[in-house]
């Protein structure tokens, strides 16, 4: 599921004409994502899973110093 939720955020990013690199995401970025899942009509488990996901992966790279900033740090569903 976390492969799945990332590949759907990355298309998100995509099919909006988004940043795709990490550095220039933002929380308005996130936010935006959130919106259109909550369009599509899924459940909040399902909305929060995918959010989790997303979240794992800017913590990861905050960690890493590949991110200055964490955009999910203040993102809730």
């Amino acid at each position: 599921a976390y492969a799945g939720d990332l590949t759907r955020f990355a298309s998100y990013l995509e099919s909006h004409a988004l940043p795709m690199e990490p550095s220039r995401i933002g929380q308005g970025e996130i936010l935006g994502f959130l919106g259109d899942l909550n369009r599509q009509g899924l459940d909040a488990r399902t909305q929060a899973r995918r959010l989790v996901a997303v979240r794992q992966l800017f913590r990861w790279l905050r960690e890493r110093e590949r991110i200055r900033v964490d955009p999910t740090r203040e993102v809730g569903v």
